[in-house]
Order: structure tokens, then sequence, then C-alpha cells
């Protein structure tokens, strides 16, 4: 006679049974935070690629002219002075949101998860340093909107194309931290 040993099940928080049934409290809140940061960073990525076309014209427009102020250049400027305007609306955005769930993350007073595996404030400091990397990027597409119109040379235009282009601060460590705050929060499977 054999004995089987007694299997314990799984303590979840009752968060991460979010497939299950629908979410209330602080956890419903985050998801839904979550969602919007996630979307803004959509729109931002949106808004960046427009942006890349358009530095891509005034770098060719200055390479191909001998003059400082070609003609063409006012209008792709104004534009990029909008889209610069829009992702600065985003930031603040995400700016807003991050500090929506540094507030809640001082409310939850015990350190369990709230859905798998962070705790509130453990997924505000993650949304908070995302949020930080694009608030950097912001202040390097602003130099390139201050700058590129004065590019002396082709070289210079190009740089300030490519600073736009490549967004150094939105690093692959940053993308794969919102990955997991998406699958944390169920907005995404694994």
């Amino acid at each position: 006679m054999s004995s089987t040993p007694t299997k314990s099940p799984i303590q979840q928080s009752p968060a991460a049974l979010a497939g299950q049934r629908n979410l209330t409290g602080l956890p419903r809140v985050t998801r839904d935070v979550i969602a919007d940061f996630y979307n803004n960073i959509q729109k931002w990525n949106e808004t960046h690629v427009n942006g890349a076309l358009l530095v891509k014209q005034i770098a060719l427009i200055k390479s191909d002219s001998k003059e400082e102020f070609p003609k063409g250049l006012d209008k792709l400027m104004d534009d990029l002075g909008e889209t610069y305007r829009r992702l600065e609306v985003y930031a603040q955005s995400l700016n807003f949101l991050s500090n929506q769930l540094a507030s809640m993350g001082k409310l939850q007073h015990q350190e369990e998860p709230l859905f798998f595996s962070l705790t509130c404030r453990q997924i505000s400091e993650i949304v908070s340093e995302i949020a930080k990397a694009y608030n950097s990027e912001l202040y390097r597409k602003e130099y390139v909107l201050s700058n590129i119109a004065y590019s002396k040379n082709r070289y210079e235009a190009l740089f300030h194309a490519a600073c736009w282009v490549h967004q150094q601060y939105v690093s692959n460590d940053i993308r794969m931290k919102l990955e997991a705050l998406l699958v944390e929060t169920g907005h995404k499977k694994m």
C-alpha cells in the first residue's frame, strides 16, 4: 500500500485570478492605469514614426540645398514642431499615470503581490522608470527640433535625423519591462 503525497494548492493573490472574475479595488485601478500607460506609448510610437519621416525630409532638403533655409523647410519644421507637441502631451500623460500609480503604491500597506509577482510599489517603480525614459527621449527630440533647421552641412542634418530616429533612452530593457507589466496585469498572455 503506497501513500500518495498530498499536493498543496499554489496560493495566488485575488487579483491573479483576473481571468476568472472581474477585478475590483486597487487591482482594477492598477490594471486600468497600465492599459492607459500602454495606449499612450502606442500613440507615442506612431507619432515618433511620423516625426522620423519629417526629419528625414528635412535632412534631405538641408543636404541638397546650398541655401541656409531652403524652400519648403518652414512647412516641414512647423509639422515637426506639431509632432513634438503631441509627443510632449504623451510624455505628460505618462508622468501623470506614473504619479497616480506612485500614490496608489503608498496606499497598499501589504507587501503581497497585487497580481502574480509584483507589489503595487514595484509596479509603480517600473512605470516610473519607463516614464523617465520617455521624458529623456522627449528632451532629445526637443534638441533635434531646435537644431536640425540650422544644420551647417549634410552630416549635421543626418546626425540630427539619426538622433530623432534612434530612441536611445527607450532601450530593449525598457520595452521588456513594459511587456512584463502587460503580462503581470493580464493584458497579454505569456
